[in-house]
């Protein structure tokens, strides 16, 4: 009997070590899942990160070309300020002359029309006392 408690003691620890061996393993098993899991993970994240690296190099790209044609247009704009400036003093200088031409035209034809008036008069006065 001694013998037998014994054996069926071996056996009852037997059993018990391979009950808790296979709980490892069952929990060796949900690990090597979990870690399959996370290596799908990690490499779809990194799949994803390398896209959004290279969009952030277009954007980079795009906003540098941007900067680069506001500096250039900021040239241009001043550019044709300058140039709307210049022609503006020409057309104001041209405005300026006209009106001197005008003011000396108007002069001229006032004295011509005097003077074309005076001569009408003279030569009726001159007809009209040649006459009688």
């Amino acid at each position: 009997m001694d013998r037998t408690k014994s054996i069926e003691e071996r056996i009852g620890v037997l059993e018990y070590a391979s009950e808790d061996q296979e709980r490892r393993l069952r929990i060796q098993e949900e690990n090597n899942r979990a870690l399959i899991e996370i290596s799908q993970f990690v490499k779809l994240q990194t799949e994803h990160n390398e896209r959004q690296e290279r969009q952030m190099e277009n954007v980079t790209n795009i906003m540098s070309t941007v900067q680069n044609d506001v500096s250039s247009l900021k040239g241009d704009v001043g550019y044709v300020k300058s140039s709307v400036n210049s022609v503006t003093k020409d057309v104001e200088k041209m405005k300026k002359e006209d009106l001197q031409e005008l003011k000396q035209f108007k002069s001229k034809s006032w004295d011509f029309y005097l003077k074309i008036a005076a001569g009408v008069i003279l030569a009726a006065l001159l007809f009209y006392l040649g006459l009688k």
